[in-house]
């Protein structure tokens, strides 16, 4: 790790190029990363005019698939979004 331009070594505090005490300290590191959205579950994906197929002859599945873990330890308020449910889904 550097140390930041205008670090003052025999003093051992940041201090500004003007010779004057600098600021607050640096921030901390960024936590880790979320992880992915959930695979799409989608039964009919069209262009343009939507099909007239009646929904019910659609099948598609019962649940939204898991988002991935994400970094941290994978705790809950960092796993990804759940995927889509969709019987018809207009891709324009």
């Amino acid at each position: 790790m550097t140390k930041p331009p205008a670090y003052d070594d025999e003093a051992n505090a940041n201090v500004s190029p003007e010779g004057e005490p600098a600021g607050a300290g640096l921030g901390g590191l960024g936590g880790a990363g979320r992880g992915g959205r959930g695979g799409p579950s989608v039964g009919l994906a069209f262009l343009g005019t939507e099909p007239a197929i009646d929904e019910a002859d659609i099948t598609i599945e019962v649940t939204e698939a898991l988002g991935g873990p994400g970094g941290n330890g994978n705790t809950q308020g960092n796993g990804g979004a759940l995927g889509l449910l969709a019987k018809k889904q207009s891709f324009e």
